[in-house]
């Protein structure tokens, strides 16, 4: 007589003795745990922890586009340009509609110098459904607008991002700047004194601030920003630059 083997199974028992139903694995929750995981490892510079976790995250959700541009953005970190790209079109080929995913991107193309590239993904994360920051997707066509020497286009740009925040500051210095390259040295100026009133000086701020001053007369200003230029920052560039009256 031949017996069927029967199969050692383990089970979980309450204190009663029941068998008590185990959770199944949930993937994608333990992926997005790994990937946040890795991605704090990468805050911290243990890149390897960082890939270790992001790729046991591709393996747990290999579907999951969260997944792919976190491992992008970690490429990216580490100087991988083009697993980074690979990456993050990986991304996007998973979800095109993904703001997220398409404004990383585009980021990692305007770091290339990519700017015309960079600026299209960016306005696609703008209209992508759900997205919710739009003033940063604007501030950062904005600049690579203005990187590329397309000025009127880096001040439409940013003037949209402060249509949605006002007191965004890195979009009010944007526009400072900006105008200040396109000679209009008052709006620069007034651009400037709000980015002043949300925001504490920093050796940009105050470096644009004597160039300003400069350009309109203002040998009090240019004086005032030199002081705080040098007292503050005093190894800076821009203190450097004032040094040697490079302004």
């Amino acid at each position: 007589m031949v017996l069927a083997a029967s199969g050692c199974v383990s089970q979980t028992l309450d204190s009663a003795g029941n068998p008590v139903a185990e959770k199944e694995f949930d993937a994608p929750a333990a992926a997005k745990s790994r990937m946040q995981l890795g991605l704090a490892y990468l805050r911290t510079g243990n890149s390897a922890q960082a890939k270790m976790n992001l790729l046991k995250a591709q393996e747990f959700a290999p579907d999951l586009p969260d997944v792919y541009y976190s491992l992008g953005y970690y490429y990216q970190s580490v100087g991988e340009t083009e697993q980074a790209e690979e990456a993050y079109r990986h991304a996007i080929r998973l979800d095109p509609k993904n703001g997220e995913a398409l404004n990383n991107f585009g980021a990692f193309l305007c770091g290339l110098g990519r700017y015309e590239e960079s600026v299209e993904f960016f306005k696609k994360a703008i209209k992508a459904p759900g997205y919710i920051k739009v003033a940063g997707a604007y501030e950062n066509a904005a600049t690579c607008s203005h990187m590329e020497g397309k000025l009127e286009q880096a001040e439409k740009y940013y003037a949209s991002a402060l249509s949605h925040d006002t007191r965004r500051a890195a979009s009010l210095l944007g526009m400072s700047e900006t105008l200040y390259d396109r000679g209009d040295y008052v709006g620069a100026r007034g651009y400037l004194n709000r980015f002043e009133q949300v925001a504490r000086p920093n050796p940009r701020s105050l470096f644009l601030g004597l160039k300003v001053a400069k350009q309109t007369g203002d040998t009090k200003g240019v004086q005032h920003y030199g002081e705080e230029l040098i007292s503050k920052y005093p190894d800076s560039p821009f203190s450097q630059q004032y040094r040697s009256n490079d302004y």
